[in-house]
């Protein structure tokens, strides 16, 4: 049976990596770390720490927002994910959260066309 969770990189370390390790010992297990905008861990290096305690785990991030990350950033990061990992890694993008952009000075007006205007 597959195995797949998703969580936040507002966890704690310690429970980040005991799932990951729960994830690990499934066939074709998967993780997915959605990011809490000014949580407890940058979202893309907490991935490079899991990544490199797993051997068998497919990694997701679900999702960054191109609104509080600068695009070649999310793409340079998620770039080097990829080939670390050496293996599947998915990227997911998205608005974000609507509250938490707004108590970042970010408004968003026509949440649809703000993805596809952040590029």
């Amino acid at each position: 049976m597959r195995l797949s969770v998703g969580l936040t990189s507002n966890n704690p370390i310690e429970l980040m990596t005991g799932v990951t390790s729960l994830v690990d010992s499934r066939p074709e297990g998967s993780l997915w770390v959605g990011e809490d905008m000014g949580g407890r861990h940058d979202l893309f290096a907490l991935l490079a720490v899991l990544m490199a305690r797993a051997r068998n785990t497919r990694f997701g991030i679900g999702i960054t927002s191109p609104l509080y990350h600068n695009i070649t950033t999310i793409a340079r990061a998620s770039a080097l994910l990829a080939e670390v990992g050496m293996r599947a890694f998915r990227l997911g993008l998205g608005i974000g959260g609507l509250k938490e952009l707004a108590k970042r000075g970010i408004k968003v007006e026509e949440p649809g066309n703000a993805l596809s205007d952040a590029y």
